[in-house]
C-alpha cells in the first residue's frame, strides 16, 4: 500500500507544482499545497528505500521515484 500511495502521491506533487506555475489567482494556495505533499511523498520515498523489504524491482522503482521527485523540486516554478 505504501508503495502505490506514495507513487500517486507523485502526480499529486505534479499537479500542484504546475498548477502553482501557471500564474493563476490561487498560486500561492498551491504552491503551499505542493510544498506540503512534496514534503510527505519525499518522506513516504524515503521509508520504503530504507525498510529493507523491497525486492531488487522495487528498489529501482524507489530510486526512480527519489530521481522524480528531486526533478520536480528543480523545475518548480514556485
Amino acid at each position: 500500500g505504501l508503495l502505490q500511495g506514495t507513487y500517486a502521491h507523485l502526480a499529486v506533487c505534479e499537479f500542484w507544482r504546475v498548477r502553482a506555475g501557471l500564474g493563476e489567482y490561487d498560486k500561492a494556495e498551491a504552491a503551499q499545497r505542493y510544498e506540503h505533499w512534496r514534503a510527505h511523498t519525499v518522506t513516504a520515498i524515503e521509508t520504503l528505500a530504507n525498510s529493507g523489504s523491497l525486492t531488487p524491482l522495487g528498489m529501482r522503482f524507489a530510486v526512480a521515484m527519489r530521481t522524480a521527485i528531486a526533478t520536480h523540486s528543480a523545475q518548480a516554478s514556485i
